[in-house]
């Protein structure tokens, strides 16, 4: 399951880079961060995998989302965060 949501974030993060150049003003990024236990820094706690974008238009309305994937290191059930804005 982690190679296919790294590759599916990786296809949406360049074809979102693409299509950048046609928009008025946008951004995406993408960012993965590698958690550590405050107790033992070792050791990693997860890993989060966070996808967002925003685009502004010419009337200035804003619309944007992110994504987060967190995958726990040496524990089962991922999670998952999808946020939207509107202003």
């Amino acid at each position: 399951m982690r190679p296919a949501t790294s590759a599916l974030l990786l296809a949406v993060s360049i074809l979102a880079t693409t299509c950048v150049a046609v928009a008025d003003d946008s951004s995406v990024g993408l960012t993965i961060t590698s958690d550590r236990n405050p107790s033992n820094f070792a050791i990693p706690k997860d890993i989060k995998y966070q996808f967002n974008g925003a685009h502004t238009f010419r009337d200035g309305l804003i619309l944007g989302g992110s994504f987060q994937y967190a995958d726990p290191t040496f524990r089962d059930g991922a999670i998952q965060n999808l946020e939207g804005t509107i202003g």
